[in-house]
């Protein structure tokens, strides 16, 4: 099975997410490949109070948002969409 560390995706996140422009785009490559990805991911936006994040399918395993602008007291809204369960 394929596995991607929560801490390598986090520092990932660390390091360029304040430099992506706010609505461009954040691109996901193994997002439903790794339950770490997607944890690293969950995690990383509750952190940092990140809200109203609709998750795009960009393939079979990766996915992509629109960074939002920054809004703080809401909790974080994650949707998914284009994924079937």
């Amino acid at each position: 099975m394929f596995s991607i560390k929560v801490g390598s995706v986090k520092i990932v996140l660390e390091t360029f997410y304040d430099k992506v422009v706010e609505g461009r785009a954040v691109v996901l490559d193994d997002y439903w490949r790794s339950p770490g990805c997607r944890e690293a991911v969950t995690d990383y936006l509750k952190e940092h109070q990140i809200q109203e994040v609709v998750l795009k399918q960009a393939d079979l395993h990766g996915v992509y948002f629109q960074k939002p602008p920054r809004c703080k007291g809401k909790q974080p809204i994650i949707d998914v969409i284009g994924r079937s369960v």
